[in-house]
């Protein structure tokens, strides 16, 4: 982009996610809008194709009919008013839908954290040994866990009265879910695994660890506000719903406004080998085959000094030397290529 326009392209992969968590991918699908029909601001979507089971090109399309002929002073402004139309949508994610998908992530989330006291700790499944015993090493466990999950943050659109409410429904109703009562009890961990702490750990682990639950989406807004004479672009990337908080985060690093002191740029979202290519001149094949020669290259020269000197054996450090070396040589080429 530059004082006089944006451009913004995009290729047709999309990825679609299932209520159990499964993704698709597919061809041909739509990833840039207008988001406003009578004002020049456009919005581009990759990741998943959908927030919540609901295509983001509906939820787009609903807000462009709705926004109309209003306009917005900047282009940070019709990103704002793009969020507050999504978290009041809905139209789009009832309140019981909200529920639900709580509900489906935080079983996930708990099945998950069975699978991993298995292999962390045998001795929680080990049916040969005594029940405290077990208990004992589940709890073990679950410590280790928690305290891990308690050094991270929570995403800042969550408050903390939310948590602990959140933390009381799942509790209940874990508490009254008959497949997952019965699943502890055919892996013969009824009395070995409190529902009420895995309960917990499930919610603590869905909003500390959100990133890795939630099926993401990067949305790139792009265009002019009312006041911008200059071209602007601002990068957000997506989360969706956790109860009733819509979380979502601004790419400060990948958000710019032309300005005279920034008169261009150019940027990459997603897969950025070819952008890197057309800014460095070097694309990554390159980078690493340099990389390569270049540790092969100096291992031979180093051996043939060796050899002439009658020393047998390579340094105890040397493949880190060697590492090392090859990293600056190439970092410093790279860097050369800015230059010329």
């Amino acid at each position: 982009m530059n004082k006089y326009a944006i451009v913004i392209a995009a290729d047709s992969a999309v990825t679609t996610s299932s209520g159990n968590g499964n993704q698709r991918y597919s061809k041909g699908g739509n990833k840039i809008f207008q988001l406003s029909r009578f004002e020049p601001v456009s919005v581009m979507i990759y990741g998943s194709a959908t927030l919540d089971g609901v295509p983001w090109e509906i939820i787009i399309k609903n807000f462009r009919d709705k926004l109309g002929h209003a306009k917005h002073e900047s282009l940070q402004a019709y990103a704002t008013a793009f969020f507050e139309f999504v978290q009041g949508a809905t139209f789009f994610f009832p309140q019981a839908d909200l529920d639900i998908k709580l509900l489906e992530r935080a079983l996930r989330a708990a099945l998950d954290f069975l699978n991993l006291a298995r292999e962390a700790s045998p001795l929680i499944v080990d049916t040969s040994k005594s029940t405290p015993e077990r208990q004992a090493a589940w709890h073990e466990y679950a410590q280790h866990l928690s305290s891990e999950l308690n050094q991270k943050d929570a995403h800042p659109h969550i408050a903390t009265e939310t948590m602990s409410e959140v933390i009381g429904e799942v509790r209940e109703k874990f508490a009254n879910y008959p497949a997952l009562s019965d699943y502890l009890a055919a892996e013969g961990l009824s009395e070995i695994v409190p529902v009420d702490a895995l309960a917990d750990l499930a919610c603590s682990y869905l909003y500390k660890c959100y990133d890795r639950v939630l099926p993401q989406t990067g949305i790139v807004f792009a265009g002019f506000g009312e006041n911008q004479y200059f071209p602007s672009v601002i990068k957000f990337e997506v989360w969706g719903f956790l109860k009733n908080d819509f979380l979502y985060t601004l790419d400060e690093d990948n958000t710019c406004e032309i300005s005279h002191d920034t008169p261009s740029g150019i940027f990459q979202f997603a897969m950025t080998s070819s952008i890197d290519t057309f800014t460095t001149g070097v694309g990554l094949d390159t980078y690493s085959e340099v990389q390569r020669a270049y540790q092969q290259s100096a291992l031979a020269l180093v051996q043939q000094v060796l050899q002439t000197h009658n020393i047998n054996t390579l340094p105890i450090d040397f493949n880190q030397t060697l590492t090392a070396s090859a990293t600056a040589f190439s970092d410093d080429w790279l860097s050369r290529s800015y230059e010329i």
